[in-house]
C-alpha cells in the first residue's frame, strides 16, 4: 500500500506514484504501463480512470467521480527495464 488520500466526489484528482521511493533496483527504470484499475468496480456513478501515463519513474493517472463516504483502492501496475512487474495502490475515500 502506498497511501491515503482524500477526493472530492464532484472533482478530478491527479496523482502519481514514484516507483524509485523503495521499488525499483539501483539503474532499473519503468518500461512499460501496464495500467490503473479501481476497486470495487460496482456502476456508471464509481470512480473512474479519466486518463494515465508513466515516465522512467512515476505513474501518473487522473481520477473523476466516486461516491460520497465510499472507499476504493486505486492500483498501478508497471513493467520494469529488469523484466520486473510492479504494482502499488493508494487508497482513495470520496468525501461525504
Amino acid at each position: 500500500m502506498s497511501g491515503y488520500v482524500l477526493k472530492s466526489p464532484g472533482s478530478e484528482l491527479q496523482y502519481a506514484l514514484d516507483w524509485r521511493q523503495g521499488y525499483l533496483e539501483n539503474g532499473e527504470k519503468v518500461v512499460d504501463d501496464l495500467g490503473w484499475r479501481v476497486l470495487p468496480i460496482e456502476t456508471i456513478h464509481d470512480l473512474n480512470v479519466v486518463s494515465q501515463h508513466v515516465d522512467q519513474a512515476a505513474s501518473h493517472v487522473k481520477v473523476a467521480g466516486g461516491v460520497p463516504g465510499r472507499t476504493y483502492m486505486v492500483c498501478a501496475r508497471v513493467l520494469t527495464s529488469a523484466g520486473r512487474e510492479l504494482e502499488r495502490a493508494v487508497v482513495m475515500q470520496i468525501a461525504s
